[in-house]
């Protein structure tokens, strides 16, 4: 607004003199004119005529010179009066970019602050594009994080339950505890390893405190009442796991199973994975897991017994019954060189049962054995004088 208020202004002086001079210019050359024809009228000669002409031709040039010069002076003057415009206009600009900074408006500041105000808005494009850039590999990172998260809870519980125990650790302690503190803190990272590389396989047991204890365990000890909640398939994979467990790990050679009620599916998992791990434990308990023992599921379970080298087998309150003992005598061979106790008691094996195991024993199947428990199995006189 100032601009144009300015620039019309200025034309208007700029017309007004126009004017004043084109005015004078008239009233000069009305002046001549009536001197001429006075003199023209006294004298009447003809070298009057040719000097009023002169005059005349001299004054319309010194018009249309003088014309020119205004003309130029008018140019010059627009062109001044765009120059301050648009210097007006850069500053208003400039103080726009800076407006609502606190910081001083002082002319020899002004360009400066404008300048840092740009650089500032070409920062953001870049800005808004990290942004974008941080977006993708925040989501990327948030996978990676949900990938990892049974693993790492996996690690939190197990370090919990491995210096969560109830000692007092102020009192002092000799050799013999510092080394078995050593061993169980080598056999937790041992395990914590061995969960996290089974992956989703693992997510039952990193759930359940009670199947991470049975884990840790020394022996291993896994009980039927710790699965209760687990369904079929999760129940699988966690006795496979127990056994690949216990075939794997360097601190134990025991597989122990109490109460547990193996199902098919079950025994075909386990036995898939002693068979993947290769033959490592020597002593087999598995007590009160008398569905095991059912002549569907009979064979898959000796099958997983006769995979392992086994020094010591219980597999007392199964009721194999008279008809189970000859399956079992059959796998004998497999531990000829190194069984030594066979716990056999209560499974209702009764005289005929043990005439099948006398007749296996008497033919040098376990050279080796040196404890054979038989309690509780309904024998009559006649076996026991066998």
């Amino acid at each position: 607004e100032k601009l144009g208020l300015r620039l019309v202004k200025r034309i208007f002086n700029l017309q007004m003199q126009v004017a004043e001079h084109q005015g004078y210019l008239a009233d000069e050359a009305e002046e001549e004119e009536l001197k001429g024809n006075s003199s023209g009228g006294s004298t009447g000669s003809p070298a009057a005529s040719d000097r009023e002409d002169e005059g005349e031709q001299a004054g319309e040039k010194n018009e249309q010179e003088k014309d020119k010069q205004t003309q130029k002076e008018e140019e010059a003057t627009g062109e001044e009066a765009a120059g301050e415009g648009k210097e007006l206009k850069t500053k208003a600009e400039k103080r726009e970019m800076v407006e609502g900074a606190d910081v001083p408006q002082g002319d020899d500041k002004e360009p400066k602050m404008a300048e840092e105000q740009q650089d500032a808005e070409q920062d953001v494009p870049e800005g808004k594009q990290q942004q974008e850039d941080t977006g993708e590999t925040q989501e990327e990172a948030e996978n990676q994080q949900k990938t990892a998260k049974d693993s790492a809870t996996g690690g939190l519980v197990l370090d919990h339950l491995a210096h969560g125990s109830d000692s007092d650790t102020s009192s002092p302690k000799n050799s013999s505890d510092l080394d078995s503190d050593e061993e169980e803190a080598e056999r937790d990272r041992a395990l914590i390893a061995f969960l996290v590389a089974a992956g989703a396989a693992a997510e039952p047991i990193l759930q359940r405190k009670a199947l991470l204890g049975a884990f840790k365990a020394a022996p291993p000890c896994l009980k039927g009442d710790l699965l209760s909640r687990c369904s079929d398939g999760e129940k699988a994979q966690v006795i496979s796991l127990f056994g690949a467990w216990c075939a794997i790990s360097t601190q134990t050679d025991c597989l122990l199973l109490d109460s547990v009620s193996l199902g098919t599916d079950d025994l075909e998992s386990l036995k898939g994975t002693l068979e993947s791990c290769g033959p490592k434990i020597s002593e087999w308990d598995m007590s009160m897991c008398r569905q095991a023992w059912h002549p569907a599921r009979r064979e898959t379970l000796l099958d997983c017994l006769a995979s392992q080298p086994l020094k010591q087998l219980f597999v007392s309150h199964n009721y194999i019954g008279s008809r189970g003992i000859k399956p079992l005598t059959s796998r004998f061979p497999c531990w000829a060189s190194k069984m030594y106790h066979l716990g056999l008691e209560m499974n209702a094996m009764q005289d005929i049962g043990f005439a099948t195991l006398e007749d296996s024993l008497l033919s040098g199947a376990l050279p080796h054995l040196k404890v054979l428990d038989l309690r509780w199995n309904n024998l009559t006189d006649k076996s026991k004088d066998g």
